[in-house]
């Protein structure tokens, strides 16, 4: 017998199939049992490691309906929550039009790293303590050790809110979540942002909550990515600068890698002619804030830790 279930309908919330019946004790001490159903629930769907998503591609409705607002894959849930939610505080693609984002003010650029698009909130209409919860779905026992996650952010509002995006983890498929990051406001330009995930289950969602504060400014996320620690050489890819490559005298820009992995170390490098090269002082983190009066060269030597090996 299913506990509680004592009613003329009843509703299966786990994933699985289940062979269901109805038993109806009637006044006469009889017994009558329904006829027999085969019902179906279909749980999240849980991406693999490395994972990576930029938002650019067309978003899709979800169709088992886990989630109350379209989503990048189905990998992801969107779905409202909070003190006062209104429905209007869903996340969308950032270039989204529809009715229940009445008032955005969009920030810009609307992709980090010259992408399109970006995964944004649209702050000014969702009453302040409301909330959404943007969650991925991911299963992390493919690979041992710490993963990952990185992102970059950005939250131009200037109003009194220090928790406008937290991050949250759940290792046993959303039953409870604790806090891995909190991220705050007046964060004007896409701003790298990583955080090691310490577990290897297989049912992990890792939950971007936003909080909306009835702010001046949209808050976005873009460039997701989950990755498993390093192994053998690494391998860098690209180096990415925030102003695509051109920068203004004297103004601050930031350099990043397209690839990185949990045990790596970084050392950047300037160069006024691309052959010699020079380590720069400080500068051992996977990203880089520089400003230049004259053209310079970059890049990062970086090392996996366990395997000894580097590459640029």
């Amino acid at each position: 017998p299913v506990n509680g279930a004592t009613s003329a309908t009843y509703t299966p919330t786990a994933s699985g199939s289940y062979y269901v019946i109805c038993t109806n004790p009637c006044a006469n001490s009889q017994t009558v049992q329904s006829n027999t159903i085969t019902v179906s629930v279909t749980g999240p769907n849980y991406a693999s490691v490395p994972y990576t998503q930029n938002f650019d591609g067309t978003w899709i409705s979800d169709a088992c309906g886990h989630s109350t607002g379209d989503v990048p894959d189905n990998f992801w849930n969107n779905t409202i929550g909070g003190t006062t939610p209104t429905g209007d505080d869903y996340t969308h693609r950032s270039d989204y039009t529809g009715s229940d984002w009445s008032f955005p003010y969009p920030y810009t650029p609307l992709g980090a790293n010259n992408t399109s698009y970006s995964a944004m909130i649209n702050n000014f209409y969702g009453n302040s303590g409301s909330t959404d919860a943007f969650d991925l779905n991911i299963d992390l026992s493919t690979y041992s050790g710490n993963k990952q996650l990185s992102f970059y952010y950005i939250n131009p509002d200037d109003l009194t809110n220090n928790n406008a995006l937290r991050v949250q983890l759940s290792t046993n498929g959303g039953t409870s979540f604790s806090t891995i990051l909190t991220l705050g406001i007046g964060v004007t330009t896409w701003t790298l942002e990583t955080v090691n995930i310490p577990s290897n289950s297989s049912t992990c969602v890792i939950r971007f909550l936003w909080h909306c504060n009835f702010g001046d400014a949209d808050m976005g996320i873009d460039e997701v990515n989950v990755i498993p620690a390093c192994t053998g050489t690494p391998g860098p890819g690209l180096t990415l600068s925030s102003t695509g490559g051109l920068a203004c005298t004297g103004v601050s820009f930031n350099l990043s890698l397209q690839n990185n992995a949990v045990g790596e170390t970084y050392q950047w490098q300037i160069s006024s002619d691309s052959v010699n090269w020079s380590n720069i002082g400080g500068a051992t983190s996977a990203t880089y804030t520089t400003s230049q009066i004259s053209q310079k060269y970059y890049r990062c030597n970086v090392t996996c830790t366990s395997s000894g090996l580097s590459a640029f």
